[in-house]
């Protein structure tokens, strides 16, 4: 009888260690539930495409600006159709894009984009946290048409001299002055001052991409704005001349 109550408090003991390791477990998998359930929140956001990163020769990362002007990176992936980094053709290839670059149809393009956080994204150039794009579709147009409202535009009357394809786009016109003025990226729908070469006259210098003869010696009425990009592919950032819009004179 003695032992009785010894027996009866060692019961008890294991009872309550029993219980608070269960409450314990319970908390873990509270905690661990809340974790996962906040990085798999999908965030909705409004983003240009810029540009995109290559690690061991092959697309790593893509560039996007948000509605702000901060940059946001995203695993490169190919989703609803839209490649973002396409493969050049041989003429194209070079030491600095290893045969890669952007689909210049979606560059500069803004798009609605869905996206989620990993536990242990990956990094680009081990700092900076690249999200996973699960959905994404193009902007309107009037997303667009905002844009050019929003950035200052400048105007020019010059004639069109020559188009060509280096370490980036160049376009050189000539003003009334005399002076030449050159842009290192066009908007223009309506006019191709740069147009691809038949495969006859492709070669390393041209890169498979020429002047639109048809245009050249003509006047036009340029809009244009500055833009901050890289000023070759992985060069350092600059500010350039973008055109706008082209009216022929």
């Amino acid at each position: 009888m003695k032992h009785f109550p010894i027996l009866v408090l060692g019961f008890l003991l294991l009872i309550s260690c029993s219980d608070k390791s269960e409450r314990k477990n319970q908390v873990k998998k509270i905690e661990s539930n809340s974790t996962s359930n906040e990085i798999d929140n999908e965030i909705n956001i409004t983003a240009k495409f810029n540009w995109f990163e290559l690690l061991n020769d092959k697309p790593y990362s893509l560039e996007f600006e948000k509605e702000s002007g901060e940059a946001i990176y995203f695993e490169d992936c190919s989703i609803n159709n839209f490649d973002f980094v396409v493969k050049l053709k041989e003429a194209e290839t070079s030491e600095f894009n290893k045969g890669w670059g952007t689909d210049l149809k979606l560059q500069g393009k803004w798009f609605n984009i869905t996206y989620i956080k990993n536990k242990q994204p990956k990094k680009l150039n081990d700092s900076i946290s690249l999200y996973v794009i699960k959905k994404v579709t193009l902007d309107t147009t009037v997303r667009e048409i905002e844009d050019i409202n929003t950035k200052e535009v400048f105007s020019v009357r010059a004639k069109f001299i020559k188009f060509w394809l280096g370490d980036t786009e160049h376009y050189s016109f000539e003003k009334e002055s005399g002076e030449i003025i050159s842009f290192n990226g066009s908007e223009v729908e309506n006019f191709d001052f740069g147009i691809e070469l038949d495969a006859s006259k492709t070669n390393d210098l041209n890169q498979g991409w020429g002047s639109n003869s048809k245009l050249q010696g003509k006047w036009f009425k340029l809009t244009y704005f500055y833009k901050e990009q890289q000023l070759y592919i992985d060069g350092p950032m600059g500010t350039v001349r973008i055109i706008n819009k082209a009216i022929l004179d």
